[in-house]
């Protein structure tokens, strides 16, 4: 019998941890180091995000500007550091694709805004409808890879500074939003 107890009380507790409800204190990012400020302020904002059903939502509430922007931001330049744009369209992320070419103004990276207009423009990629891009397998991926030249938008993605400085520029700007 006891040991049944303590296997619930465990599960409880395991299971409050894995859903959230067991929340850290909040953060002032005035107290961060400039080395964990830009990780520390995403985790706010994604921690908004997810008390969201979807990006959309998320984008059109009352959480701050600053947030959201930076949320963008962040998941778009992780998603095409780790594969490509073709990846950022495929993943949910896609759903940001709207949003992205403010949010990049937003920031100020200009080359990187133009760098996408651009590849949407030239390939007549419609960013408010990307329902051709849903995958459900590795081989489909590899398939909307080829569909268009995503391996030189990368290379050239590759060559421009970095959205990580931009990022931290603009935390550092409205480190009280978060």
């Amino acid at each position: 019998m006891k040991n049944r107890l303590a296997l619930a009380a465990a599960f409880v507790l395991l299971f409050s941890c894995l859903t959230g409800c067991v929340r850290a204190e909040p953060v002032d990012l005035h107290t961060v180091a400039d080395s964990e400020l830009v990780n520390t302020a995403f985790y706010i904002a994604a921690e908004h995000a997810d008390a969201y059903e979807n990006y959309a939502d998320y984008m059109e509430s009352d959480a701050p500007e600053a947030q959201k922007t930076l949320y963008v931001a962040w998941k778009y330049d992780m998603e095409v550091q780790n594969g490509g744009l073709c990846q950022f369209f495929v993943n949910p992320s896609r759903a940001l694709a709207p949003y992205l070419e403010d949010v990049l103004h937003t920031i100020r990276a200009d080359s990187h805004r133009e760098l996408f207009h651009s590849f949407v423009q030239e390939n007549d990629i419609d960013i408010n409808d990307l329902s051709s891009f849903i995958i459900r397998s590795v081989d489909e991926f590899q398939e909307q890879n080829e569909r268009y030249p995503f391996d030189d938008f990368d290379k050239a993605f590759m060559r421009l500074p970095s959205i990580y400085d931009y990022m931290f520029a603009f935390v550092k700007a409205h480190m009280d939003e978060f």
